[in-house]
Parts: C-alpha cells; sequence; structure tokens
C-alpha cells in the first residue's frame, strides 16, 4: 500500500511484550478504522509467553517483528518506527497495546495535521476503558517543581467540555500519531530510558525544534490504565524514579532544579521510604534507593 496525498501512508505499531490478550483487543479495534490507507505492525518485544506465536496465528497478514529481548518502550517502537520511515510511511501511529480504538479514531489526527505543516504530534481524547469511561486525557503538561506530570480532564466525566482543538505541552504516550518529517529531524524515542518518559522527552525536543503538539477531540480511544507496566511492578518503580531525575537534569531551569531538589530530598523521597517500609516492601525499598542513586550519578546525555 503506497502514499497518496488524500490517504498519507500511516504505520500504525503496536508494541507487545508478555500480553498477547490485550494486543489482540487492540489490533481487532484497528482493523475496523474508517481511514483507508495503513499498516499494522505488531512489534513482539522479547516476550516469554509465546505471544509472537499466538499473535501470528490469529493474525496471519499482518507482519510481526520479534526485537529478540525487552529493549523497552523506546527501543521496540524505535525498532519498528526504523521500519515504518524505510518502507515510505508519512506519519507514525504509535499505539499501547492495551488501548481499544473507535473506528473513526485515525482520520481527525490526520486531517489536523494536513492542515498545517508545524504541526509535529497529535493525540485524541482518551478514556478509560472500564465504566463509566471518564476522561484520562485532553492534554498533558510536566511541573519541573516537582517532577510531576499531568493530564487535563483525568477522572472527569466528558460532557463537551473538552471539545476543543488545542495546542499542548505533551502528546499521551499511550497513543501518538507523529508525523514522519519530525522523527527524520529530532530521531526517534530516546533509548536510554528504556521505560517512562519517552513521550515527555520526544514532545519537548520536538517543539524545540519549531513543531506544535495538538489535542484533537474527535479522535477517540479508551486505555486500560497500567495494564502494559503492571507485569514488573519493580522495574516499573525503577524507571519512573530514574527518569524522573534525569527529565529534571536534562530539561529544567535552574531555579526548577533547586527546587525540584528540595521537594524531592525534603517530601517525596522520604514519603516513598515511608511507605514502602509501613507496607513491608523492602525490596521496592533497595529499587527507590537504585533509582535514586542512579538518577543522580549517571549522565546519560
Amino acid at each position: 500500500m503506497k502514499s497518496n496525498p488524500t490517504h498519507p501512508l500511516v504505520y500504525i505499531i503496536i508494541l507487545n511484550w508478555n500480553g498477547w490478550r490485550d494486543t489482540v483487543e487492540c489490533v481487532e479495534s484497528v482493523l475496523k478504522i474508517t481511514y483507508p490507507s495503513y499498516r499494522i505492525l505488531i512489534v513482539d518485544n522479547g516476550s516469554t509467553d509465546e505471544s509472537a506465536k499466538i499473535l501470528s496465528q490469529k493474525f496471519p497478514n499482518i507482519e510481526i517483528l520479534q526485537t529478540g529481548k525487552n529493549l523497552g518502550y523506546a527501543g521496540g517502537n524505535n525498532r519498528a518506527i526504523e521500519r515504518a520511515l524505510a518502507d515510505g510511511a508519512e506519519y507514525v501511529c504509535v499505539l499501547n497495546n492495551d488501548t481499544v480504538m473507535d473506528k473513526d479514531f485515525l482520520q481527525p489526527l490526520i486531517q489536523a495535521m494536513k492542515k498545517d505543516k508545524q504541526i509535529g504530534i497529535t493525540s485524541g481524547m482518551i478514556y478509560d476503558y472500564d465504566p463509566p469511561h471518564k476522561v484520562q486525557y485532553t492534554g498533558g503538561y510536566r511541573n519541573f517543581y516537582t517532577g510531576s506530570s499531568y493530564t487535563i480532564g483525568s477522572g472527569t466525566l466528558d460532557k463537551g467540555q473538552f471539545n476543543v482543538l488545542k495546542e499542548v505541552p505533551c502528546s499521551a504516550g499511550a497513543a501518538m500519531l507523529i508525523r514522519a518529517d519530525v522523527l527524520h529531524k529530532i530521531g526517534m524515542f530516546d533509548e536510554v530510558l528504556f521505560l517512562y518518559c519517552e513521550e515527555l522527552d520526544l514532545s519537548i525536543r520536538a517543539k524545540t525544534a519549531g513543531y506544535k503538539i495538538i489535542y484533537v477531540p474527535q479522535s477517540k480511544l479508551y486505555h486500560k490504565v497500567g495494564k502494559s507496566t503492571s507485569k514488573s511492578f519493580s522495574r516499573a518503580n525503577f524507571f519512573n524514579l530514574r527518569n524522573k531525575i534525569w527529565m529534571e537534569r536534562k530539561y529544567a531551569t535552574k531555579l526548577q532544579y533547586f527546587i525540584f531538589n528540595l521537594y524531592f530530598w525534603c517530601y517525596l523521597l522520604p514519603r516513598i521510604f515511608l511507605g514502602h517500609v509501613v507496607r513491608m516492601r523492602f525490596r521496592l525499598l533497595k529499587v527507590t534507593i537504585l533509582a535514586a542513586w542512579k538518577g543522580y550519578i549517571e549522565s546519560p546525555w
């Protein structure tokens, strides 16, 4: 399938790690979308539950790219992005495997980007998968004074209050459409992060390069919160904390970094320690110490 001016070619990338049941539901929803010019590429990120075999049997006409080991969110998606760009995709859609698409989710994202070449990344309205389908994302931003990320509208019911297309600071990691030109210019996800903050890092680099990140409310999908990281809780805790520190070191202003350090050492870290001790989660206590150590001592950039 080749790209054309009316319907540019979109590569839809779905990353799987020991989660073939969610991936099946995700792929089945993508196969129902109305946009005509797309290819699905499933990435099996070193699964140990026979995901590749099961998915190949379930979807014999869909390519499954096997990484051979777990490369994390960044590395696994990057292997597929490389393939998409080599095949001439004009857009790359990165999806968590625990998402389910509305049949019209892709067309509004494409239309928004076709109207403005400076729009580099778009994300739609994301709802909780489970009823009553509360809003999960209508835009995101980072508070560099505390290192916390926030999603606009999270936890509220959709009553039409978010039906406005707008520019936002950060895209949604669960589902984003990226213009191929952006990836050629600024590169792909930063693989040193492995897991967490990849979309934040990519968003900041895209905005620094002059691109806009747009929330498009007409694009709708549903997300099973935390399913893609709940299989490895300790690892998720490690990367979440380490990368929080790395993002501060990379992007915070001197004032933001100073206040963050006060907040981190005087409030956040003691609170995390206390929580683990009270719940007797001593393994996670060790993970937290290691994450904080590596966050401050190691220098990936």
